[in-house]
Parts: structure tokens; C-alpha cells; sequence
């Protein structure tokens, strides 16, 4: 399945995970503006999946279409992590879970492609 995932440049971990974290993208995160504005994977599939699915090592989170990462990360907040390294790919991968928001996945394949037009100067 595709995917869409933010992630960083260098180390291929989001920006929850990648250390060491800027101040601006942790305030830009945690803002009301930011992801944490949406349910985490285990909120957001817990009916669905319980507990099933534990994030780090090859299990990752990421976003069905791009326009539901969009409404995850503002262009505000796009433009912020695009700033420290943080860039949109499209992955094809095997997806353990699909929450409303997001969903969780392993990371069998490489990424495809970086996203370079995402609106974002």
C-alpha cells in the first residue's frame, strides 16, 4: 500500500523519534497548530486493533493520502520541519493498521519518492 510519511533526511525517523529535536519543532509539534492535535496511533486504532502493533524498530506511522498528512501537519508546521531536514515521502509498504487519522506500518520496501512540491516555499 502507499503511504505518506514526514520524515528526516538523515536518520528516516519522524519527528516524534529524530534526536536530537530542534526547540522550534518541538514547540510547533506540541502546538495546537501541530500533530498533537490528532489522536496517537493507539487512540486512534485502539477500537479497531487494541494493542497490537507497538511503534519503533520496523513499525512506523504514516498517512494514507497526502492530503491526510496535510491536515496532520499544517503548512506552517510543513514549512518549519522542511527547515531542520524533515521532508514528505511516498512510501509502498505493508500496513499493519488504518486508523481514521493515520495509519501504522512496516517498512518492507524503500521509499519511492520524496514529495518536492508539497506548497511549501
Amino acid at each position: 500500500m502507499i503511504v505518506y510519511r514526514i520524515q528526516h533526511i538523515e536518520s528516516g525517523l519522524g519527528p516524534f523519534w529524530h534526536m536530537p529535536q530542534n526547540n522550534e519543532v518541538r514547540h510547533y509539534l506540541f502546538s495546537q497548530e501541530g500533530p498533537a492535535k490528532i489522536p496517537t496511533p493507539h487512540q486512534d486504532m485502539a477500537n479497531l486493533y487494541g494493542s497490537k502493533f507497538l511503534l519503533g524498530g520496523d513499525v512506523f506511522c504514516g498517512f494514507t493520502s497526502h492530503q491526510q498528512l496535510r491536515h496532520a501537519f499544517n503548512r506552517r508546521v510543513r514549512k518549519v520541519l522542511k527547515k531542520y531536514g524533515f521532508r514528505i515521502f511516498k512510501l509502498d509498504v505493508e500496513v499493519i493498521a488504518v486508523g481514521e487519522y493515520q495509519c501504522v506500518f512496516r517498512r518492507s520496501n524503500p521509499c519511492i519518492e520524496e514529495i518536492k512540491n508539497d506548497g511549501v516555499v
